[in-house]
């Protein structure tokens, strides 16, 4: 869900017309769509707290999530060079994101 998230912003950014505001109308988007994520992932991990599949620990949780949306962006990227080459630069960003938050 936060890998689609993502695509909706990039979407949504990219259907941004040039302008004088466009930078600011970009922005606000790219909050917006920080901020859906951000409570699709809190809500989530209220809802299955407590399920024995989900990790305990906050920090293990984080690690696996971030696994798994590292794992998602690669699959993306492969898929969108086979068949949507100029989408591509959306999975890519992600990846990048993730490095960098891990750097």
């Amino acid at each position: 869900m936060l890998r689609s998230l993502a695509y909706a912003t990039a979407a949504a950014q990219s259907a941004v017309r040039p302008g004088p505001d466009a930078a600011e109308h970009a922005a606000r988007i790219a909050a917006y769509g920080n901020k859906m994520s951000s409570v699709f992932s809190q809500a989530y991990s209220s809802a299955i707290h407590g399920c024995a599949a989900y990790p305990d620990s906050r920090e293990a949780a984080d690690q696996l999530l971030r696994l798994f949306l590292f794992e998602k962006a690669l699959y993306e990227v492969a898929y969108e060079l086979a068949n949507r080459p100029d989408w591509v630069q959306i999975p890519l960003r992600g990846v990048l994101e993730l490095m960098a938050e891990r750097a």
